[in-house]
């Protein structure tokens, strides 16, 4: 009688250790910055300078340069320094965040000694044209704004998003700093700062099912 022999291909992540931000983690943290949404939902460890400042990231105790950040397979860190500041990437851009830790990260790119994240936009699939409007208003002057503008016709299909962000960041501290035993009360000054962006995304779909994106 005839033998067969059988074989389940290899699962090149079996054994890997990946993690991926959930999006209701996404939609809480929609007008965060990368560092703080690392910082509160990941394992990731975030050094941050503050409000505006240099924020970057370290998998299980490496520095900086040894995490590569990669947006839509394309590598965004400094490839001077190898690092990035997280504090500049709006979540509001980004529609998946995945982490590889380790090896992980050797699958599909070419792997960092901690990790390594990915950073991904996806066409919002089976929506008609819609305008979203999201507001900030916080702590120490901080107002925000940000729009997401979805537009399809036929096989095109459009989405724009813009943001805006600004604060004074005056907060009050007590001066340690002095010489005397009486701490005085200080505003901080100059510490203030303002980011804004546009991501534009186009997607086109041939009638054999190929798709082009920009």
């Amino acid at each position: 009688k005839p033998v067969t022999i059988s074989e389940s291909k290899f699962n090149p992540l079996y054994g890997l250790k990946s993690y991926t931000v959930d999006s209701i983690a996404l939609s809480l943290k929609v007008t965060a910055s990368m560092s703080e949404l690392l910082g509160t939902k990941t394992s990731v460890f975030i050094k941050s300078y503050g409000q505006g400042g240099l924020a970057t990231a370290s998998f299980r105790g490496t520095s900086a340069s040894h995490t590569p950040v990669y947006w839509n397979d394309v590598a965004i860190h400094s490839p001077m320094l190898s690092q990035m500041d997280f504090s500049l990437i709006p979540v509001f851009f980004l529609d998946d965040i995945n982490l590889f830790y380790g090896g992980s990260s050797l699958v599909n790119k070419s792997g960092g000694l901690g990790g390594s994240i990915n950073l991904d936009n996806k066409k919002l699939t089976n929506s008609k044209s819609k305008v979203s409007l999201v507001q900030q208003i916080g702590s120490f002057s901080t107002y925000g704004i940000y729009a997401d503008v979805n537009f399809e016709n036929g096989n095109f299909t459009g989405r724009t998003r813009i943001m805006y962000l600004t604060s004074e960041n005056d907060f009050s501290f007590l001066n340690n700093a002095v010489t005397n035993a009486d701490y005085i009360r200080q505003t901080r000054e100059d510490a203030g700062y303002y980011q804004y962006g546009i991501l534009q995304e186009l997607y086109f779909n041939r009638k054999n099912n190929d798709e082009v994106s920009l």
